[in-house]
């Protein structure tokens, strides 16, 4: 086999495998648009510095619900804002529950040195 066809047949394979990956991410809704790819970066952040979330168990717990009924809401298409508007919770509690949960991560991140101040002040500045 030549060099040429080698370098094709690579590019098509890597293209094949970036455009399934791109058609995966679209299908199910991980993009990083609106407040849930904002949480979604939120809790990303957590975990490159170390900070065990437990996204599903916290909001679960929030609204009184197990993590497999939040779970089987979420798959059934219900955005988080729904799911919590039937769980007797406003958008803006969410919100606030997700934001003192960071914080508190945060905090915990920076006492235990895995984040500098000036790595929390930034990340508390972008709550």
């Amino acid at each position: 086999m030549s060099k040429k066809n080698i370098v094709i047949i690579g590019a098509l394979i890597l293209t094949l495998v970036l455009g399934s990956v791109a058609l995966v991410s679209a299908g199910t809704g991980n993009g990083t648009s609106g407040f849930g790819g904002r949480l979604k970066s939120a809790f990303e952040r957590g975990f490159k510095l170390g900070v065990k979330y437990n996204m599903n168990e916290d909001i679960a717990s929030f609204l009184g619900i197990t993590v497999d009924e939040l779970r089987s809401e979420l798959k059934s298409g219900k955005s988080l804002k729904t799911i919590a508007t039937e769980h007797g919770k406003t958008e803006t509690d969410l919100i606030n529950f997700i934001v003192t949960k960071e914080k508190a991560y945060l905090e915990d991140a920076l006492k235990n040195g895995k984040i500098t101040q000036d790595q929390y002040d930034k990340m508390i500045a972008n709550l």
